[in-house]
């Protein structure tokens, strides 16, 4: 297919769809930590999962920046 010489062509990248991931940002290395089951909401659909961390905000802390498209994220107590 012959589009011309003149035609440009410019590629979209946001940084803030990527997840942010790191040691005390999406894990952690605490001997203390517990896991936390969290359930994230993605385009609507749940998705169950287990964060190592010290405490329940933690977990959500880590949750958010491994699933930044998330439109919900809960932690629903310690993983039994």
């Amino acid at each position: 297919m012959n589009r011309g010489k003149d035609v440009l062509f410019a590629l979209q990248w946001d940084d803030e769809d990527r997840p942010n991931l790191g040691e005390g940002i999406s894990r952690t290395t605490n001997n203390r930590a517990v896991l936390w089951d969290v359930l994230v909401v993605m385009n609507g659909k749940p998705m169950n999962t287990t964060v190592r961390a010290t405490s329940k905000a933690e977990a959500i802390k880590f949750s958010k920046n491994r699933h930044p498209k998330a439109t919900s994220i809960t932690s629903t107590g310690r993983h039994q």
